[in-house]
């Protein structure tokens, strides 16, 4: 999956602020990645 070109995508034609575009991009990485105690 190409993260930035599916964040690009749905950025596309926003007419946001700054403020909300970086809660826009905080909020969609935790639902695309998640931590994983498993690994070291």
């Amino acid at each position: 999956m190409d993260v930035l070109a599916y964040l690009e995508e749905n950025l596309k034609n926003k007419n946001w602020s700054l403020d909300e575009k970086c809660r826009y991009l905080y909020l969609q990485s935790c639902l695309l990645f998640s931590y994983d105690p498993r690994r070291k």
